[in-house]
């Protein structure tokens, strides 16, 4: 039989230095796979986090569109109830105009005249309005198409 091989002083040392680097790279192990492990619970979390922003942003800008729609709406209703009315007190000046043409005083003239230069100024000030209102919607289209149009980037 085959006796052992002496072991020297120098054998033990190299023993003692194999298993020290030996548990070294067992700790840098456990160190990584923990690392690995929380990156992977963060990313998910940060995934998760991102797709609730993504739905609360998609369902703020519907909200917004409908509430937009919504004043267009009334802005409209509102310009044709003011428009008819209008229309309305314009074919009334007419109608007393022709009919006091023939024997209106010059005061009652001047009180028709001041009528329809009134209805004049009024159907002025709808129109102005009605620009700015206009104006108005034109930029709050174009926000919304640039908020569409930077999240379609994304």
């Amino acid at each position: 039989q085959k006796q052992p091989p002496n072991r020297g002083p120098n054998d033990a040392v190299k023993v003692k230095m194999f298993s020290d680097v030996h548990r070294f790279l067992l700790q840098r192990h456990a160190d990584i796979e923990f690392l690995r492990v929380t990156q992977a619970r963060k990313s998910k979390l940060r995934e998760e986090s991102l797709a609730e922003v993504m739905r609360m942003l998609d369902h703020d800008t519907v909200e917004r569109i409908t509430q937009i729609q919504k004043f267009t709406d009334e802005v409209e209703k509102h310009t044709n109830r003011k428009m008819d009315m209008m229309q309305q007190n314009i074919l009334e000046a007419e109608e007393t105009a022709q009919l006091a043409a023939g024997k209106a005083s010059p005061e009652d003239r001047r009180k028709m005249q001041f009528k329809l230069d009134r209805l004049g100024h009024e159907v002025d000030t709808v129109r102005s309005g009605l620009v700015m209102v206009c104006d108005a919607m034109e930029m709050m289209a174009g926000n919304i198409e640039l908020s569409d149009d930077d999240e379609s980037d994304d």
